[in-house]
């Protein structure tokens, strides 16, 4: 790959999953380049026109809201098994039954604590 440029390399099957993505990126990044009278190639993603990681990532990922209660769940020294709970159950994305019947792979919702009532959060 040395003195290589990166729109002439072909992927192998021994590639790594990551790299077989970076060149599938290839065609997506294409677009946002364009080509000067000097024919030299400018990174149109970056307001100084070079490649960056960053100009890069800000293309391909969708970006999302920022989660308001983000401080809260993780913070110094938190557990991330507690973290990860508690953001599932502030999103309403814990496994329970009730939820699981949703999907049919659960025929019960009853709760398995009290056998009494559907079981909520």
């Amino acid at each position: 790959m040395k003195n290589a440029e990166i729109w002439e390399i072909q992927s192998c099957p021994m590639d790594s999953y990551e790299w077989k993505n970076i060149l599938a990126w290839r065609q997506q990044a294409f677009v946002h380049m364009y080509e000067t009278r000097s024919y030299t190639w400018i990174w149109a993603a970056s307001s100084i026109g070079s490649f960056t990681l960053n100009s890069a990532w800000n293309i391909v990922r969708t970006s999302c809201p920022i989660f308001d209660l983000a401080d809260v769940v993780w913070f110094y020294c938190h557990s991330p098994k507690i973290s990860y709970c508690t953001l599932g159950a502030l999103h309403d994305r814990l496994l329970t039954t009730t939820r699981l019947k949703n999907f049919p792979i659960v025929d019960n919702d009853i709760c398995v604590l009290c056998q009494d009532d559907i079981e909520t959060i």
